[in-house]
């Protein structure tokens, strides 16, 4: 079966609408702007805004950057914080978890490392929840729970006939979720009893996780779709089709922001009625959306650049 037009539909009707209005000098309705393409070089892979800044990993550089919204500039570098993608601001520090198995803790302010947490294996996301920061540990399996407060690692939770590796991680409706990359479960994790449950998603690789708070999102890398899981009551209630190789979505307003690696676009999603509103071609290998003051930063992993893209009204 050939993949639905939609999105292309979508794209043409947006540049039509784009150019009538400029024409006329205004705005195009339903069309996200370009406000800033900042240059950082490497291979930006993970990005978090904080009050100080947007922040993000510098796979091939081995640090990292501060840009300051307000400019739309390098304004700050960390160096030494190795082989890291994802990141998460909590507790007002930079929570970086590195494929050398460390999990950095870097003070934003003092632009410093201020602890290395040894939690071996490969790891790959990260997100603070019910009072620890969670990490997700790609080769083992399984999830890692961290103490805030003593930089020490708390409990290590297995992903019960998990395939592939442990890959996305987020919080939603009182519970911590993971994501594979190879089997079709994601898996509820309950932070009282730290034990977690599979859930079955009925897709191959349900690997990048996002949150809206009552639903969990997850994209397929397979398949090419998107899906939307309801927290309470572990269903599957949306499937949406995307282009090539959907990784590291993020909710951001009332949207879910779906990165597209291979295809050089990012996918914006309705997060209530599922559907797709709009689909931007980008630069080289988009690889992770983090929203911050009502905008979508998103890294392109192979280009060097950062974009910041603010939804339409």
């Amino acid at each position: 079966m050939s993949r639905s037009p939609a999105p292309t539909l979508l794209v043409a009707a947006a540049a039509l609408s784009a150019l009538a209005l400029a024409a006329a000098g205004g705005t195009a309705p339903g069309v996200s702007t370009v406000v800033a393409k900042v240059k950082v070089g490497g291979q930006p892979c993970g990005v978090v805004g904080t009050p100080g800044g947007i922040w993000v990993a510098d796979y091939a550089g081995n640090r990292l950057v501060r840009i300051d919204p307000a400019t739309a500039t390098v304004a700050g570098r960390v160096q030494g914080v190795r082989r890291a993608c994802e990141l998460t601001y909590a507790r007002g520090a930079l929570w970086v978890p590195s494929r050398t198995g460390v999990l950095y803790r870097v003070d934003p302010v003092a632009g410093r490392i201020t602890a290395r947490i040894p939690v071996r294996g490969e790891l790959d996301d990260v997100v603070a929840a019910a009072g620890s920061v969670w990490v997700a540990e790609y080769t083992g399996r399984q999830v890692v729970r961290v103490n805030p407060r003593t930089n020490r690692v708390a409990r290590r939770i297995p992903l019960p006939r998990a395939q592939g590796g442990a890959s996305g991680i987020a919080a939603a409706g009182g519970a911590v979720w993971a994501g594979q990359t190879q089997g079709t479960d994601v898996f509820r994790i309950d932070p009282r009893t730290n034990r977690a449950a599979p859930v079955r998603t009925g897709k191959v690789g349900p690997a990048w996780l996002a949150s809206s708070g009552d639903a969990i999102w997850y994209s397929n890398i397979y398949d090419n779709s998107v899906g939307r899981l309801d927290a309470a009551a572990r269903k599957v209630t949306a499937t949406v089709d995307v282009e090539s190789v959907p990784v590291n979505l993020e909710v951001v307003g009332t949207d879910v922001w779906v990165p597209n690696d291979v295809s050089n676009v990012v996918t914006r999603i309705d997060r209530d009625t599922a559907k797709i509103v709009e689909v931007i071609h980008t630069a080289r290998n988009p690889a992770v959306v983090a929203g911050w003051d009502g905008d979508a930063w998103v890294t392109m992993f192979d280009a060097g650049e950062v974009w910041q893209l603010r939804p339409p009204a």
